[in-house]
């Protein structure tokens, strides 16, 4: 190889790993596209609201059960960096537990309730919402709601995370169950679908719907 060929590569491979070691410290400096600011849904004074009543005639022949039963409310607040997030996705978890009593000895029972909603043209905002809600009839068949979980993901990437778990399971979940196969592979939690839904399949799809991002 000559002189003038080899300085070529040489020129060639210092330039790649220039342009390598800039492009790693350009993804290392770009911040994340959202942050978590909030989530609650455990809390009974928070989370529990009423089935809203927007003053419409009632069907004919169907009467008022009387009081109005409370769905419990997963609340999330987040920020948002770029200009447009074109999808961000949302997954929630709600785990319930009944305990009945079965031979003669308390037999602890979980449920387990997953979403996942995507939510689109989600523009940049120091201040956005969204939320779930867990039907009635959830915990009046399978129990208090015990924990409880976000993801959320852009582009098929995490970013951020977070949940609560109530003092009584804690030390059967411990720190981020959410993503522990021991607990979500876990033959103790009966997969319950139907009773977890998005804001534009539950009553309260008009409350504040504003201040909501559209759901794809």
């Amino acid at each position: 190889m000559n002189i003038r060929v080899l300085r070529s590569f040489m020129t060639v491979v210092m330039l790649v790993s220039v342009c390598s070691v800039a492009l790693a410290q350009q993804n290392q400096q770009q911040p994340p596209p959202l942050k978590l600011k909030s989530f609650s849904a455990l809390s009974d004074s928070k989370n529990l609201v009423k089935t809203p009543s927007y003053g419409i005639q009632d069907e004919p022949g169907i009467s008022k059960s009387g009081r109005a039963p409370e769905w419990r409310r997963l609340n999330v607040e987040y920020q948002t960096i770029p200009e447009w997030i074109d999808e961000l996705k949302i997954e929630y978890i709600v785990v319930t537990l009944k305990v009945e009593r079965e031979d003669g000895k308390n037999v602890q029972r979980y449920s387990v309730y997953k979403k996942s909603v995507t939510y689109i043209d989600v523009e940049q905002g120091r201040q956005h919402f969204a939320s779930a809600f867990l039907h009635p009839n959830a915990e009046k068949r399978y129990g208090k709601a015990v924990a409880a979980a976000v993801i959320l993901s852009v582009d098929g990437v995490v970013i951020e995370a977070t949940g609560e778990v109530a003092n009584s399971v804690r030390q059967i979940f411990g720190d981020n169950w959410w993503n522990n196969p021991r607990i979500m592979e876990s033959n103790v939690l009966i997969p319950r679908s139907g009773y977890l839904l998005n804001k534009k399949e539950s009553p309260f799809v008009f409350m504040n719907i504003d201040s909501y991002e559209v759901i794809k």
